[in-house]
């Protein structure tokens, strides 16, 4: 028989329940430097491997892309944007949803980007200013903020306001740790155009939409069941619970949710229905970016 070579029997073997690697290989007196680093070579280059995997997988900031993901916002660790601004973020593979808490007397700093969002009162009241227009945004009204727009918001109190902020990109900066990101801006803002077509009461019945370029954001309500997803489309789908209780089914599964629960169906899942939990009507808001429809 052939001599094999000691250091071809040997191989390293991940251990995911510590986070560690186990050699296994022949009995003792074949061990050698060259095998010992080829075993430790592999160890690391699988340990790495198992990282990358695990970092993509589900965790509270970042829902995996490829199947329903419910998040309670209430638990999801907050990030202070100032003293005065919390806000609570989930990141979807092409946009991202913040519910954010503003205390009286709480301001957004003005400033503009290349990229449309909206944003709606869900409790107490908000102003927001677009260029030099001013608006109120009392509870259940929403706005829409155009491409390169110059806009505030703030809080002009009594009370804490609750809002919600839905971005057209991933948003990884508003999540811990906060890696730098640069967005892209003009170095001149927009016209604001007609303000009028900009700002909606989202709450006043079934339907109402914020209808943008880059995306739309509609308010819905559900009183018996409803398919939200019917077919599959072209980026996620968000589904933030702004009233009441519901179950969600899809796939053979149902869960319930509740006021202040998010909502993120993949695009390619089909037959998402939200049924409403006894009498109760649910209100909801749902959000989804156009492709290509902006940056």
């Amino acid at each position: 028989m052939s001599a094999r070579k000691p250091y071809a029997l040997w191989a390293a073997v991940l251990t995911p329940r510590h986070g560690r690697c186990r050699f296994r290989g022949p009995p003792s007196g074949w061990f050698t430097l060259r095998a010992f680093a080829t075993s430790a070579v592999l160890c690391l280059a699988l340990l790495t491997a198992c990282r990358a995997v695990a970092s993509a997988q589900d965790t509270v900031f970042f829902p995996p892309p490829n199947r329903i993901a419910v998040r309670d916002m209430r638990a999801v660790s907050a990030v202070d944007l100032s003293d005065r601004v919390h806000i609570r973020t989930i990141v979807g593979p092409t946009s991202s949803v913040s519910v954010g808490e503003l205390d009286s007397g709480a301001v957004v700093p003005a400033h503009h980007h290349t990229r449309e969002q909206a944003d709606i009162t869900l409790r107490g009241q908000m102003t927001v200013t677009l260029g030099s227009h001013v608006a109120a945004l009392p509870m259940g009204v929403g706005v829409l903020i155009p491409i390169d727009v110059t806009h505030s918001l703030e809080n002009p109190g009594p009370g804490r306001t609750l809002a919600i902020e839905f971005h057209t990109v991933p948003r990884p900066d508003l999540v811990p740790p906060r890696p730098p990101i640069a967005f892209p801006s003009a170095a001149v803002d927009a016209p604001v155009g007609d303000v009028s077509r900009l700002i909606a009461r989202m709450n006043a019945d079934s339907g109402a939409t914020l209808d943008g370029s880059a995306c739309e954001v509609r308010w819905r309500t559900v009183r018996t069941a409803v398919d939200v997803h019917p077919a599959p489309t072209p980026t996620e789908w968000f589904v933030y619970v702004a009233r009441g209780m519901a179950e969600v089914e899809a796939a053979g599964a149902s869960v319930p949710i509740r006021e202040g629960m998010l909502l993120m169906v993949p695009a390619s899942m089909a037959h998402v229905r939200l049924r409403a939990v006894g009498n109760s009507e649910v209100n909801v808001i749902e959000f989804h970016v156009r492709p290509h429809g902006g940056t």
